[in-house]
């Protein structure tokens, strides 16, 4: 009886195809991390563990994974020139905005800092960021509203992007919509 077969490396590209006897199959087993499946692979596919896949889609899945991963550090880069990036520090600012928010609304300004601990903890330095509590509360109100469209607007480049690398049917397209990124990037 003859049977059909492919050998694969251990990633399961095709290596070889080929046909032989039963009795001939077993001299003729791979070693090291070589397997056989038995049945000639499609044209273009390598074996994923369970059944034949399109080689290229696989390619791109890689490459529009990977390309996502660039686009979040190229946004990540780009945002940490104008914040402090730590753990738990966009929470951080947010807190502050809500605090000089509230600060600054109260008429008249509050006598003591009780309700307002992250005005206390700043004005409380050696050398405080602001000399009074109202100046710093506008401080953080004007950062606020300076980052929030930068924000935006790298939030809607980040978007963009990896609907340009989902779209993408090559990866010179996704190279593509990689350098617009990095050029509008470099535009703000």
């Amino acid at each position: 009886m003859t049977v059909d077969y492919t050998v694969c490396a251990a990633d399961g590209h095709v290596l070889r195809t080929g046909s032989a006897s039963t009795g001939e199959m077993a001299e003729r087993m791979p070693e090291g991390d070589e397997f056989v499946i038995l049945g000639h692979a499609p044209a273009g596919t390598r074996w994923s563990g369970d059944a034949w896949v399109d080689d290229d889609a696989v390619n791109m899945a890689f490459e529009r994974s990977r390309a996502r991963r660039r686009v979040d550090i190229a946004i990540g880069q780009f945002r940490r020139r104008h914040i402090t990036v730590i753990d738990g520090q966009e929470g951080g600012y947010l807190s502050k905005e809500a605090e000089a928010k509230a600060y600054v609304a109260m008429d008249p300004e509050p006598a003591d800092l009780a309700d307002f601990p992250l005005l206390a903890a700043e004005l409380g330095r050696a050398t405080p960021t602001a000399p009074t509590p109202y100046q710093l509360a506008q401080l953080w109100l004007n950062m606020a509203a300076i980052w929030r469209p930068l924000f935006g607007a790298t939030e809607a480049l980040r978007l963009d992007a990896n609907d340009a690398i989902q779209a993408a049917a090559t990866k010179a397209e996704i190279d593509i919509g990689l350098a617009n990124l990095t050029a509008q990037l470099d535009a703000l």
